[in-house]
């Protein structure tokens, strides 16, 4: 649940002020939307307000007092991603142990045994779909796609006393594409913290059994000092000092 509170050109918002009130929605287009392509001190703050209100963007009347105001909605996290421009020093490491989704608390799955065929095959294809930013040595960091495969990864447990016609038998605790992407759509309410997790140690296990991303699909971003990059010649590039790679 956000706290903060702004009246913004007669208009009344409501925003995160720490990273426990970032929601995986919120984190998801921060990594799709705000300028991952440019240095953090470049990147668009309006942009930033947008996705904090879960408003859409648009042009607002630029007065200093606004631009203040904007400014002072943001100033945590833009601070936090001077020393730390993709939050790597934010997220815990280890999934949750238990999860209150849809007013059940389930268990959080802790292997990748408990993914179906059928369900890796969706979180591959969402996988395809998202955004994906790269460091120097081409290790994925971050993801667009966390709320839809948190909710193919937990929904069979999430609706384990639910029937689903299975061929024409009913069966309890399948993976029901349909249904996850309902559940993806609370989910993306729910905490960064606690979400995270969850969508990058899927992503990250699905996708190193898989294909890797083709290369042309890459937008690098490079940084002077960092020549391994630069002797990767089938990438297209552009400059940067980021060291980043972005996959749409």
């Amino acid at each position: 649940m956000v706290t903060g509170e702004v009246k913004l050109n007669g208009t009344k918002y409501t925003y995160p002020v720490c990273f426990e009130e970032l929601t995986i929605g919120m984190l998801e287009r921060i990594v799709s939307d705000w300028d991952f392509t440019k240095p953090v001190a470049e990147r668009n703050y309006f942009k930033l307000f947008c996705i904090f209100t879960g408003t859409e963007y648009q042009d607002f009347h630029a007065t200093d007092e606004n631009e203040v105001t904007i400014y002072n909605c943001i100033k945590w996290f833009v601070e936090h991603t001077h020393i730390d421009p993709f939050l790597q020093n934010v997220w815990p490491n280890e999934q949750p142990k238990v999860l209150k989704i849809g007013g059940k608390i389930i268990d959080v799955p802790q292997k990748l045994a408990a993914l179906s065929i059928g369900a890796n095959i969706h979180a591959r294809q969402e996988a395809d779909k998202s955004i994906t930013v790269y460091d120097q040595n081409k290790k994925a960091i971050e993801y667009s796609c966390y709320s839809i495969v948190a909710a193919i990864y937990l929904q069979p447990f999430i609706d384990a006393n639910r029937e689903t016609n299975v061929g024409g038998m009913m069966l309890k605790g399948v993976f029901d594409f349909t249904r996850a992407k309902e559940i993806a759509k609370e989910i993306s309410e729910m905490p960064a913290y606690l979400i995270r997790p969850i969508g990058f140690f899927l992503l990250a296990n699905v996708l190193r059994y898989g294909q890797k991303p083709e290369r042309h699909w890459l937008k690098t971003l490079t940084s002077p000092i960092e020549s391994l990059m630069k002797k990767s010649q089938s990438l297209p590039k552009s400059k940067d000092s980021t060291g980043l790679a972005m996959v749409t």
